[in-house]
């Protein structure tokens, strides 16, 4: 499932998504879904370089796919991620790279 949602960012991206990436997001949602089993539904943050493009392509796809077990909470830009953000967040998808913050 995580493989065909991140199919479509290989066009907005320089790089192919490599196998153990999809495995490292996979590990993410299993372990949101872990944190919050009494819960059906999770609040995801999307971000990318700016807040449109990449993270908007990716609300969509979250939504579509996974329909009311998410509610894509907001869509930043990575220069827009903060403590406040994050709050009540289970799960983060970026297209950016975020291990430097």
């Amino acid at each position: 499932m995580t493989r065909e949602i991140l199919a479509n960012m290989d066009k907005f991206l320089e790089w192919t998504i490599s196998d153990d990436e999809v495995a490292y997001v996979s590990l993410h949602f299993l372990a949101a879904m872990e944190r919050s089993k009494e819960s059906t539904k999770f609040n995801i943050l999307a971000i990318c370089a700016t807040g449109f493009g990449a993270a908007q392509m990716l609300r969509n796809r979250l939504e579509t796919e996974f329909g009311k077990r998410v509610e894509v909470v907001d869509v930043i830009g990575y220069y827009e991620l903060n403590q406040e953000k994050l709050k009540g967040i289970d799960v983060i998808v970026s297209a950016v790279d975020l291990s430097n913050l």
